[in-house]
């Protein structure tokens, strides 16, 4: 069988990954079965030519090991049509070399086109579906597979449509093609029953090239021209508008489709580069392919700010996330001021004081003041945020000595400007002025 029965890797715990065919594939290192064990991850085993040709070569190592080849996709494999270009004699295969080119999730859920001749069958073409439980026999079908050269003579094509109703219809033909022999047909075969698995089951696509037996003679290498399957997608998300807006809450809303698969949905959001995410109650949306709403209402805003957000879904095939939308929380209710007295008053100067509380947004703080209730200068204090009462003040300078002033508190953000009210101090008496003059009697 041409099984993938674990991700045995060395040393580091991340695979070496290539891109093929537009998908990502993990390349096996390492050991484990099928074959004598050993799995090569090395770019002289597993590469990517640049015409984006995939190489499988089966080689021995300097240290006398004959290692393996395999590449596993990292998205699962759904119903539909399933296409593997070969570009190389892989009638040509030494006896004891496997080429695997399957959907597999474990040794009883898989779907193989395999050619080799190591399996004794006298044909060497396979087409395979793996038992779906233990002990049951496997369904299969061999054909003799003979190829000419060279350039495109040598070319196959090997494919299968698997469908939800648990069939199978297999075929190889000379050339490449989409859909249909464009070449003379190799084989063909349908299957339909129990062993064949359902997509729900979670099957990948791979490639492997391995040895049955004693090693071979020479290295032996394979090209893979291309691979096109039907994949599990994932979900469809489209980011909503933003609804019972307030000064410290808003309801955001997005649509998710499915795309068959049952999915989750929730959101993203901040100020900038989001920061804060809904996934902890994330909304389960079932399988379907119609969109289908979400929302959820969120608090401890800031009022009067700017949020970004967007819509996020993930499936078994992986995260999708909305356009970026914005919404703006209502303004702030305007700053509460108080004036208190004044005090280390002079002739001239005084420190005004009060208490502000900014509700909730950035506030500029300041004390109006002059000899009459129509004050005209001003003195800058703190700016403040928050949502309690905090002391402010600032000093007033230059005063006249001896004169009443009055003054208020003034505090403003964009939600509005507050006024304290008027309260009055007199600076300290003028001093040093000169005595008043009278005249000095002689004597008579």
């Amino acid at each position: 069988m041409s099984a993938v029965l674990l991700l045995c890797l060395e040393g580091d715990a991340a695979a070496r990954t290539i891109s093929f065919s537009g998908l990502t594939w993990d390349v096996r290192a390492g050991s484990g079965a099928p074959g004598n064990g050993c799995w090569s991850d090395d770019p002289a085993s597993v590469w990517v030519d640049g015409s984006g040709y995939l190489h499988l070569k089966v080689r021995q190592l300097p240290d006398g090991r004959w290692c393996q080849a395999e590449v596993t996709a990292r998205s699962y494999a759904d119903y539909g049509d399933h296409l593997f270009w070969t570009n190389s004699r892989i009638d040509q295969l030494s006896d004891t070399i496997v080429l695997g080119m399957f959907l597999y999730a474990d040794d009883y859920h898989e779907i193989d086109v395999e050619v080799t001749r190591a399996f004794g069958s006298g044909n060497n073409l396979h087409y395979v579906v793996q038992p779906y439980f233990s002990g049951a026999p496997r369904s299969s079908f061999d054909a003799p597979l003979v190829l000419s050269g060279p350039a495109l003579d040598s070319y196959s094509s090997h494919h299968f449509t698997w469908s939800a109703d648990r069939s199978l219809a297999f075929g190889s033909w000379h050339g490449h093609c989409e859909t249909a022999p464009c070449g003379s047909e190799i084989a063909s075969w349908s299957y339909t029953g129990p062993n064949t698995p359902l997509n729900g089951q979670l099957l990948r696509p791979n490639l492997n090239l391995w040895i049955r037996g004693a090693a071979p003679p020479s290295p032996q290498e394979v090209i893979v021209g291309s691979y096109r399957g039907a994949q599990v997608p994932t979900p469809g998300v489209t980011t909503g508008a933003a609804g019972a807006l307030g000064s410290t809450g808003a309801t955001l809303a997005a649509t998710v489709n499915p795309n068959g698969w049952s999915s989750f949905g929730w959101f993203e959001y901040g100020t900038s580069s989001y920061g804060s995410t809904t996934e902890a109650s994330r909304q389960p949306v079932d399988e379907g392919t119609a969109a289908a709403p979400i929302t959820k209402s969120i608090t401890g805003l800031h009022c009067g700010t700017t949020y970004h957000f967007r819509g996020v879904a993930s499936n078994v095939a992986g995260s999708a996330w909305g356009a970026d939308a914005t919404f703006r929380t209502v303004e702030c209710p305007p700053p509460v001021a108080t004036t208190s007295a004044a005090s280390q008053v002079s002739q001239s100067s005084a420190t005004l004081s009060g208490l502000v509380n900014p509700n909730g947004a950035s506030t500029a703080t300041g004390f109006e003041f002059g000899v009459t209730a129509s004050y005209g200068l001003f003195a800058p204090a703190q700016t403040l945020s928050g949502t309690t009462a905090q002391a402010v003040s600032a000093i007033a300078s230059p005063l006249r000595c001896g004169t009443t002033y009055h003054f208020r508190t003034r505090a403003s953000h964009p939600g509005g400007t507050s006024y304290g009210p008027d309260a009055t101090f007199t600076t300290v008496a003028c001093s040093g002025a000169v005595p008043r003059w009278r005249p000095v009697r002689r004597g008579a």
